[in-house]
């Protein structure tokens, strides 16, 4: 704004004398010290998560941009703040996982067991709530016996082993997908019966 004295406009601050009669005829000089006062202007950054809004000069914001609100301050001037709003996205994360049965998966402190989609929120480095979405596949192990049956004198081979005596035998064996499983073989030794003696 100016500031009138003696019909001249003023708006830099500073002091003007004007001279001027009185009603007595004198002359007069009146002094004005002018201060103008300077517009103020803020700067805000801030940052919301999506889904979220920033009220600034009375109206929501939940946009990326910048805003500005003149106001006027204690002094009577404006002043102008700049709002600088930068709205952090909600994440989607998706991983696929597997284990073999009898072991656990711990998803964010929750200890999983079983196949199933799981979900989960985090908060990203920006503070916001981010989606985690497991698909855990539990691959089984197995355990199994079989029998076999030879004769005496006779060799019976398994995983690249000979045997000829009697008894069981455990093998220690992975799965297709990589799963420890027990294959047990029982294996029995039928004598060979004696020749007649002529």
């Amino acid at each position: 704004g100016a500031y009138d004295f003696g019909g001249i406009q003023y708006t830099e601050s500073g002091v003007y004398t004007f001279n001027t009669q009185n009603i007595a005829g004198c002359d007069s000089t009146a002094t004005l010290n002018l201060v103008v006062l300077p517009d103020l202007v803020f700067a805000l950054n801030e940052s919301i998560c999506s889904g979220s809004s920033y009220e600034f000069g009375g109206i929501q914001y939940d946009e990326t941009g910048t805003y500005e609100n003149v106001v006027l301050n204690a002094l009577g001037c404006d002043s102008t703040i700049t709002l600088t709003l930068t709205v952090n996205p909600i994440q989607e994360f998706q991983y696929d996982f597997t284990i073999c049965q009898g072991e656990t998966y711990d998803f964010n402190g929750e200890v999983l067991t079983e196949t199933g989609i799981y979900t989960s929120l985090i908060q990203s480095s920006a503070g916001c709530d981010s989606i985690v979405e497991l698909n855990l596949t539990v691959h089984p192990t197995f355990s199994t016996s079989e029998n076999f049956e030879i004769c005496e004198g006779e060799e019976f081979l398994f995983e690249g082993q000979s045997f000829s005596f009697q008894g069981s035998y455990n093998f220690g064996l992975q799965s297709e997908f990589g799963c420890d499983s027990l294959v047990t073989i029982n294996l029995t030794v039928t004598p060979t019966p004696e020749a007649p003696m002529l």
